[in-house]
């Protein structure tokens, strides 16, 4: 069968099931009655799909979800099961995806267990149905795998200028993958030793403006809303304390007892 028919395969033997666990679940009382970072992205992207685009003050949170989010109810409306088909779409190319990333690193026959196993996994199956950003955690970095197996097969520029952007996009959606630039920078210095130093600097030098068209105008708004040039988010004093802190235990605690929300967390960072 080839590889494009396979993807076809995928996508809908895992928009399939997909589709049938949202059926199944549709009627609990969580499916709509949103709570914690559910509630707080929805609320987010209403205010988005109001116009509200730009927001006040530096981002707490990642910003990518609630503004998926916001385009979509903007679109269709505050419809949250056509919001989990949309989602549940972008799992299934994920499993697409994962096959050509499994394909290019491995074989073909490790992209196509990738692929199956991906379709039929609970977790992936579960966070797809949620008002959450795993979705397209998961989306952008089959993708960025993808990408990255194509830049070592076939180093074309493109690839590296399409790993910039969709790293930025990730970190925009979950900022701890910019541990991952230093990383891919290292990799392209040393794994293309053999190819001349200014070629190399090309290839960073599009992969860092790849970055740099994401994440700048972020950085940006954030110094223009909020008088401080972050790019992203300005919770990670936050999220330090909360797992480093004396009395960390290894699981999450607010700040404060019975504020563990992101608008008080957000407040009292401020204070």
């Amino acid at each position: 069968m080839p590889d494009l028919a396979l993807c076809l395969v995928f996508f809908v033997l895992a928009f399939s099931i997909r589709l049938l666990y949202l059926h199944q679940i549709k009627r609990l009382p969580l499916f709509y009655g949103l709570v914690s970072d559910s509630f707080t992205y929805d609320e987010w992207a209403q205010q988005i799909a109001a116009g509200d685009w730009l927001g006040q003050g530096v981002f707490f949170q990642a910003p990518l979800y609630p503004y998926f989010l916001g385009l979509l109810e903007a679109i269709f409306g505050h419809d949250l099961f056509l919001i989990r088909v949309v989602q549940a779409i972008l799992g299934a190319l994920s499993c697409s995806l994962i096959f050509w990333a499994g394909k290019v690193f491995f074989s073909r026959s490790a992209g196509v267990w990738a692929g199956i196993i991906l379709a039929f996994y609970a977790p992936a199956i579960f966070f797809d149905g949620l008002i959450q950003k795993a979705c397209l955690d998961l989306f952008l970095l089959s993708a960025l795998l993808v990408l990255l197996g194509k830049a070592q097969r076939s180093p074309h520029r493109l690839y590296f200028a399409g790993v910039g952007i969709v790293l930025g996009l990730l970190g925009l959606s979950r900022e701890n993958a910019l541990i991952l630039v230093p990383i891919f920078i290292g990799w392209v210095w040393f794994y293309f030793f053999q190819h001349d130093a200014w070629i190399r600097l090309c290839r960073l030098a599009l992969f860092l403006s790849g970055l740099a068209v994401i994440l700048l105008p972020v950085a940006l708004r954030n110094l223009k809303i909020g008088g401080e040039f972050t790019i992203t988010t300005s919770s990670m004093g936050t999220q330090l304390f909360i797992g480093n802190n004396a009395s960390a235990s290894g699981l999450y605690a607010p700040l404060v007892v019975g504020h563990g929300d992101p608008r008080f967390e957000g407040k009292t960072l401020l204070s």
